[in-house]
């Protein structure tokens, strides 16, 4: 920042015995000259400006009366003395605010009570132009330093989802292979804690990077038409097996008078349903855990609000003013004993905001919590393709299509071999885009689900070509499959010629799904690929299941 000594003009001063006459010729010579400061044995006594001496002067009596007069006759007595060093910003409040006059006059810089030199109005005024001009040049570089922190942040955290996303698609893809072989009671309750362990592994990456693309509000809604009620008995449908583990009910009551079809995102509500009704199981011992529906609002801009109760531990008055907050759990004892990164009511809270909503808490310790949250909502008719208005695309058999894959990784490799295998698929591998180009070119496919990082060519590159290529390869669908899972990843590869896009690590289920979608054809996984499938290669995935075990300890 600048100070006065920045806008000093350092202008040699009069003695106070020189006359008026002599310092009017000095101010006649130099026409720029403001004002001119009496300095007494280097201490300035007074101030002598241009304008008032010129007027004096200039009057009938003036010049006879004060010519060969000490300067001391014409000139302020008390100017405004002011330190070098100051701040300039504080110079011009106390200019507005106390001396005003001292715009017109001008004023003395001293240094330790010498003088130093005059300032004006105009070079205060050019000093804080400068100054402005600094601070925004300042502001500037900051905000280039935290884009490029923030940027840093983010590049570090999508290696890092990278890095780890790419080993456990091997690991959560062999064990729900294994768990589909004929295995001991011992191999199946170890195969159990792997799954657990690497589920809560892959749910504090995906918390972190939702709550990353959250604060940085790079989350936009996906509205779409549903029914709220299959949606509510899914999520309770995929929890109740946990909750009656512990031997908790979890019921679900909608009130009737909320409509059969709303558009809302459905993913994001799904994603708060499933954080408060799992927290809800995991903190309840025994009793029961139920969640309500009802509707608030004037038709056509409803508000949907959820509640869910439970019988479980309960929360603390001063806990639950910080339980929304990131990173933070109920007490320490909480975390401990239940675990969790302490994101899930944070990014529940943001997501419930992002739909133009609220949440909240009230609860006792020992008797339980009550959570809800609101969000916006419209009331919706019943989307045509459900409603059976148009013609429903034929159910397609498995072995019908003919599959492409590149992933450069081996185990990898072999986890999609082993899937493509169950779901009854023809499938050929390659290890990198350039193997794909070249078969893609020499064979027909039905589809090609292409990795992103592999070496000679990767996977943006090599579905930039197939497109480029024309004729029948040009119009094969390619999926992306990738370890790249930050926000915007998915538009961006939809953008680049993708078809869609598969996250690793992905499961046997959500493959079968996205390729279903992609061909546009409804194969049921559960009823074609699961319910009569036989196991496959059952010793060779019992000898893997061993060696996992040994090397797990």
């Amino acid at each position: 920042m600048l100070d006065i000594g920045d806008l000093v003009s350092s202008i040699a001063p009069v003695r106070p015995g020189q006359t008026c006459g002599e310092v009017y010729e000095i101010f006649s010579a130099d026409e720029s000259c403001f004002a001119l400061a009496v300095v007494d044995a280097g201490v300035p006594i007074g101030l002598v400006n241009r304008h008032d001496m010129t007027l004096m002067l200039a009057d009938r009596f003036g010049r006879p009366l004060y010519e060969r007069k000490p300067v001391t006759h014409l000139m302020d007595p008390d100017p405004l003395i002011v330190e070098m060093g100051e701040d300039i910003d504080v110079l011009s409040n106390m200019i507005v605010s106390d001396r005003p006059g001292a715009l017109l006059k001008g004023f003395i810089v001293v240094e330790n009570g010498a003088y130093v030199g005059i300032g004006t109005a105009l070079g205060l005024l050019q000093a804080n132009v400068r100054q402005a001009a600094l601070r925004n040049e300042q502001l500037v570089r900051a905000r280039e330093r935290a884009e490029a922190a923030n940027s840093a942040k983010n590049d570090f955290l999508a290696m890092m989802s990278h890095e780890i996303r790419t080993p456990m698609n091997g690991v959560i893809g062999m064990i729900e292979l294994l768990e589909r072989t004929e295995l001991r009671d011992d191999q199946r309750r170890k195969l159990s804690l792997i799954r657990q362990s690497s589920g809560a592994l892959i749910d504090i990456i995906n918390d972190i990077l939702d709550y990353t693309r959250l604060e940085a509000g790079c989350v936009e809604l996906d509205l779409r038409t549903h029914d709220v009620r299959r949606l509510i008995d899914s999520v309770a449908g995929l929890l109740r097996h946990s909750a009656e583990e512990k031997g908790v009910s979890l019921l679900t009551e909608v009130d009737p008078s909320v409509p059969a079809w709303l558009e809302f995102d459905d993913g994001r509500y799904r994603q708060i349903l499933f954080n408060l009704i799992g927290n809800a199981i995991k903190f309840t011992e025994e009793g029961m855990v139920s969640v309500s529906l009802e509707l608030a609002g004037e038709q056509g801009s409803e508000e949907l609000r959820t509640v869910v109760r439970d019988t479980g531990i309960g929360i603390s008055k001063e806990a639950q003013g910080r339980i929304f907050d990131r990173f933070t759990q109920a007490d320490s004892f909480t975390q401990r004993r239940f675990g969790g990164t302490g994101l899930g009511l944070a990014i529940s809270r943001l997501l419930t905001e992002a739909m133009g909503g609220e949440i909240g808490v009230s609860s006792e310790p020992g008797e339980g919590s009550l959570f809800w949250f609101t969000i916006r909502c419209r009331t919706a008719h019943r989307p045509q393709s459900v409603a059976g208005g148009g013609a429903q695309p034929e159910a397609g058999t498995a072995g019908q299509l003919k599959l492409l894959v590149a992933e450069d990784n081996e185990v990898n490799q072999r986890i999609i071999a082993a899937y493509l295998s169950e779901l009854g698929y023809i499938h050929h591998i390659v290890s990198d885009g350039k193997q794909a180009l070249d078969i893609a070119g020499q064979q027909r496919f039905d589809m090609i689900l292409m990795d992103i990082h592999m070496p000679e060519m990767d996977g943006v590159s090599a579905a930039k070509h197939l497109r480029e290529a024309g004729g029948a390869t040009a119009k094969v669908p390619v999926v992306a499959l990738t370890a790249n899972a930050m926000a915007g990843d998915r538009e961006r590869y939809i953008e680049q010629g993708f078809s869609d896009y598969l996250a690793k690590p992905f499961t046997l289920a959500e493959l079968a799904e996205v390729i279903a979608r992609v061909a546009a054809c409804k194969v049921s996984f559960v009823e074609t690929a699961m319910a009569d499938a036989e196991p496959a290669d059952t010793e060779d995935h019992a000898e893997i299941l061993d060696e996992l075990i040994e090397n797990l300890g």
